[in-house]
């Protein structure tokens, strides 16, 4: 869910720079999920991808593979403009975010 150890290793071991970018993480995910929602009402893909791509490299940094994977498919349903698969895609992106998001609060001790 988490590989918090991996994190800090990237992270070179620093658990202030750790605690600054899961911050903003935690902040700016959730922004870049409702631009996705918004952009499937009106049928644009090309901001899906984007932002599923974004999402899928900032939780990889992060040690997230089941968002990164969620993200991944997200973006892969979005290049072929596939709308009932990239509804069904969002879903699980947000249960993905939403257990990774937990998991971090907890291991990071972040409110």
């Amino acid at each position: 869910m988490f590989d918090y150890e991996g994190f800090l290793v990237r992270v070179m071991a620093d658990e202030e720079l750790a605690r600054t970018i899961a911050s903003a993480f935690l902040e700016d995910t959730p922004r870049l999920i409702g631009k996705i929602a918004t952009a499937l009402e009106t049928g644009d893909y090309e901001t899906i991808l984007r932002q599923a791509h974004t999402i899928k490299g900032a939780s990889a940094n992060l040690g997230g593979e089941m968002l990164c994977c969620a993200a991944l498919e997200l973006e892969r349903s979005a290049r072929k403009a596939e709308h009932q698969n990239c509804v069904a895609r969002l879903g699980a992106l947000r249960e993905a975010w939403d257990a990774l998001a937990g998991k971090i609060r907890q291991d990071m001790d972040l409110a």
